[in-house]
């Protein structure tokens, strides 16, 4: 069985709290581009961004992982 992607987890985690890309980046103060980037593998979330992205989807940081 493949790992998920942080991508993956954040598509995934984001469904779950029925968020859309533009509502994350509202919340997290970034573009909408940035979440795709993300959500898409092309670019990765700072630490501390990773710290926020957690807290604002209800999961541990090592679910992040």
């Amino acid at each position: 069985m493949r790992k998920k992607t942080l991508g993956e987890k954040i598509v995934y985690l984001r469904g779950i709290k029925d968020m859309s890309q533009e509502s994350l980046a509202k919340k997290l103060n970034v573009r909408v581009a940035t979440i795709s980037r993300w959500e898409n593998n092309h670019n990765s979330p700072s630490f501390p961004m990773l710290i926020r992205l957690a807290n604002i989807l209800g999961v541990k940081m090592d679910d992040l992982k």
